[in-house]
Parts: C-alpha cells; sequence; structure tokens
C-alpha cells in the first residue's frame, strides 16, 4: 500500500486535519486515478456501512460481557 492510499484512507475516514483535508482534496483535483480509486473505496465504505446497519445480531450474555470487560481490564494493565 502505497503512501497515497493511506492517506486516501485517512481521508475518507475524516482523520486528516482541516489543512491536510484541503491539500489532499487539491492533490485529487490534479490526480484523475486517485479521484476514481477514491470514489470507489467511497461506495464500498458505504456499502460496508449499510451491510452493518442491516446487521442484527443477538444480545451478548451477561458472561460475555463480563469475560470482554476482564480483558479490556488486562490490556489495560499490561499497556501500562
Amino acid at each position: 500500500m502505497c503512501a497515497s492510499e493511506l492517506l486516501l484512507m485517512s481521508y475518507l475516514d475524516g482523520q486528516l486535519s482541516a489543512d491536510a483535508s484541503y491539500a489532499f482534496e487539491i492533490t485529487l483535483q490534479l490526480r484523475p486515478a486517485l479521484q476514481t480509486r477514491a470514489a470507489a473505496l467511497r461506495r464500498q465504505y458505504e456499502a460496508l456501512q449499510a451491510a452493518f446497519a442491516r446487521q442484527h445480531l443477538p444480545p451478548m450474555s451477561a458472561n460475555v460481557a463480563r469475560r470482554i470487560e476482564l480483558l479490556v481490564r488486562g490490556a489495560g494493565k499490561s499497556g501500562q
């Protein structure tokens, strides 16, 4: 994956600063291939969001929730 691809994904995710987004939008205007890739990724993102919005998961059991909480607490301790 090249730097422009990583930058594109960050742009589409809304993770760039206002200045970086502006600069990237100028780059998009100058590079038709990148515009095409951006449009394809945007469609893919929208399709994934729609798929997850339609997904109906069963409720999580109290036992599973408790285990996840213990894992999260353990990960927080090891990352300190």
